[in-house]
């Protein structure tokens, strides 16, 4: 009965608009700032979805808007893909520029960018299953997944000639923290879309020393990328060897770059 009272208590001490924090993150967070969105959106790496509403012509619609879409993400099915997603309310009246842009003249709309700014979807139906169809669908294509680490080097360059990607060595020390914080990077929304192309090979100090000899590998952690031939017959290149880098936008940056390499070629 005191555990009781004591919960009681402390929620009735919370003040006006308050939650437990578990509660705060199963709520989208709207945004009305473009230009601040989006710098979320690249620094954290997450999705963003823009609800368009009112028209260009004038904002007559806008309260009834902005009510149906606080009700839709109330809905437990909407509510599980918030933390995926920064939301920004736009008004077609004042950024007529920007309604025009994704073809939103009149809302209600949403429109989906990746975080890089490209547009990924739309939908004019703002309903709880269109919605959750539509946000699961690049909420799953965007989320962290672990690393299938390979062990097969001859089978990851094969692999990789297929995905027309590289192969990532790296080189680390068994229980060494930094090597496997490393590693982490990999696994964060940054890296999500550049390791599509990638497979990735881990070589421990102490079991590969042949093989990280050949490499060039001598420093821990350790960034290899290897590009493989056109053709079986081809042998790999190694195209990045270095110590790795210690932040992941720095990461994401190398292997994008090898990769725009390999795209541009004919």
């Amino acid at each position: 009965m005191r555990r009781f009272l004591a919960v009681v208590a402390v929620l009735v001490s919370l003040p006006a608009g308050a939650m437990p924090q578990e509660e705060k993150r199963e709520q989208m967070v709207w945004l009305r700032d473009l230009a601040t969105a989006r710098t979320m959106a690249e620094r954290e790496w997450r999705l963003t979805v823009l609800f368009f509403y009112g028209d260009v012509a004038g904002d007559g619609d806008a309260r009834k808007h902005h009510k149906h879409i606080d009700n839709l993400f109330k809905d437990d099915n909407l509510k599980k893909y918030t933390r995926d997603f920064i939301g920004v309310r736009v008004s077609c009246h004042t950024y007529p520029d920007e309604a025009r842009r994704y073809g939103a003249v009149k809302g209600p709309m949403l429109v989906i960018l990746g975080p890089d700014g490209k547009e990924l979807g739309k939908s004019l139906s703002c309903d709880v299953g269109t919605l959750t169809m539509v946000l699961g669908r690049f909420a799953s294509d965007f989320a962290p997944m672990p690393v299938p680490w390979r062990c097969d080097f001859g089978y990851a360059i094969s692999e990789a000639r297929l995905l027309r990607g590289l192969v990532l060595v790296c080189g680390h020390e068994k229980d060494c923290k930094t090597c496997q914080q490393a590693q982490e990077m990999l696994v964060t929304r940054r890296m999500v879309v550049p390791r599509r192309r990638l497979v990735c090979v881990r070589l421990e100090k102490k079991e590969h020393a042949e093989k990280l000899k050949e490499l060039g590998i001598g420093v821990f952690p350790h960034l290899t990328l290897i590009r493989p031939g056109k053709k079986p017959e081809d042998a790999p290149k190694t195209v990045v060897n270095r110590a790795w880098p210690g932040n992941v936008k720095s990461l994401a940056t190398i292997v994008e770059e090898q990769l725009k390499v390999i795209d541009d070629e004919k």
